[in-house]
């Protein structure tokens, strides 16, 4: 398990940087998409408000893999 006050710090760090022009461009390279859903459970997780899901085509809403 993370170190929650750790992630709470960092995360949003890492959102601003998904949001980045360059790094959709990189992204769309790759052929690779961010999960958005997934973006939104970590900041729950971590206490965080929620980023909306910003509108391009490496940002998505694909659900969520059930938990094992």
């Amino acid at each position: 398990m993370p170190n929650v006050a750790l992630m709470r710090e960092l995360f949003p760090m890492m959102v601003n940087m998904l949001k980045l022009p360059h790094v959709h461009e990189s992204l769309r390279i790759q052929g690779q998409v961010v999960n958005w859903d997934a973006i939104n459970e970590i900041e729950r997780e971590c206490g965080l408000p929620e980023t909306p899901c910003p509108e391009t085509d490496v940002t998505m809403r694909l659900g969520l893999k059930p938990k094992s």
